[in-house]
């Protein structure tokens, strides 16, 4: 299979250049026009008619939030389809933001596109692409992911899910590359990665996309390919708790649960940057702050497993037992954000 991750590299910090893309012509369903003023459900409503590159990550495997049984459940209007969540939102509202910041960070102008992107010879393949780049019209995708993301983006590249999406429309548009504009509001910071086209990968892409539209038009649904969450078995009775009381808690849970997650990648981000900036230095301060880096030797620590097979009998004279405690675990199964 070809490697998802073969065609993204971090674009430099210097002006990119988009010199020498040469898109083919595409169709646009001009139709559309209309559809740009209409509400979300009615949007949603015009996304069933094909596959877009928010799709196209299900289809392959590989979009940890939707799997391609319940993208087929969507088009079929089988399943409600996601609400509009805080990412989202966010995401919409910097959109134009983030735009006029790439375009200072690189030279390269942008222009808003309002309209459906068709291919030209797979009427199915919908491209609904953030921005172009001006003159040369290569797509420019944004996102504004939290700390937690974008941390880990800067730390491993490109999640696959994404560099999928901006193949997608490399594909219906022709161009020979595309940009990613990644930026996070909480650090205000942005970094743009350049993805060349690889039509190897895309020529797979339109075969298993073709495949599942072709199903999906007789009404066949996938089997499941999301991963599952193993859970503990239960010792006593399972109740289903439906009310208010019981929603509003478990969403502010997982919502406390996501800040910790960003404020510990943060965290993490920043001590890895005072590293950076200390070098080899062994203690460090300024604006009533000091840093140590110190090397120790690795804890000793006792294999309790191993002592208790070995030497029992010492191992029970040692062992020591706690106070009785009620452990308390949670667990967000699939589909909890949709």
């Amino acid at each position: 299979m070809v490697s998802l991750w073969s065609s993204a590299r971090k674009a430099p910090h210097a002006a990119a250049t988009t010199e020498g893309l040469k898109p083919v012509p595409i169709k646009i369903d001009n139709t559309q026009e209309e559809y740009v003023s209409q509400d979300r459900t009615e949007w949603l409503a015009e996304r069933r008619k094909g596959i877009g590159g928010s799709d196209i990550g299900s289809i392959l495997g590989v979009n940890p939030y939707k799997s391609k049984r319940d993208l087929a459940l969507e088009k079929l209007g089988l399943m409600p389809e996601q609400e509009e969540t805080a990412p989202m939102k966010r995401g919409t509202c910097l959109e134009p933001i983030i735009a006029d910041i790439f375009s200072e960070t690189t030279g390269i102008e942008v222009v808003e596109e309002k309209q459906i992107l068709v291919h030209p010879d797979h009427p199915w393949m919908l491209g609904n692409i953030d921005r172009w780049t001006t003159p040369d019209k290569a797509v420019l995708e944004i996102k504004a992911p939290g700390i937690a993301v974008f941390s880990k983006i800067r730390r491993e590249g490109l999640p696959t899910a994404w560099i999928s999406q901006l193949q997608w429309y490399l594909s219906i548009t022709g161009s020979e590359a595309g940009f990613f504009a990644v930026f996070n509001s909480e650090l205000w910071k942005l970094e743009h990665f350049q993805v060349e086209s690889d039509r190897e990968l895309q020529a797979l892409m339109i075969d298993e996309a073709g495949k599942f539209w072709s199903d999906l038009q007789q009404g066949i649904i996938p089997e499941d390919n999301a991963p599952s969450i193993e859970l503990p078995p239960t010792t006593g009775n399972t109740i289903k708790i439906d009310t208010a009381e019981w929603s509003i808690a478990v969403r502010e849970l997982y919502e406390a649960q996501e800040i910790r997650k960003e404020a510990e990648a943060l965290e993490e981000t920043a001590k890895a940057e005072i590293k950076r900036i200390m070098g080899d230095t062994y203690c460090a301060e300024s604006d009533g702050f000091r840093a140590y880096l110190i090397n120790q030797n690795g804890r000793k620590t006792v294999d309790s497993k191993r002592l208790e097979k070995q030497f029992p009998e010492a191992y029970a004279a040692c062992a020591k037992a706690g106070k009785p405690f009620q452990k308390f675990t949670t667990y967000f199964l699939k589909g909890f954000e949709s």
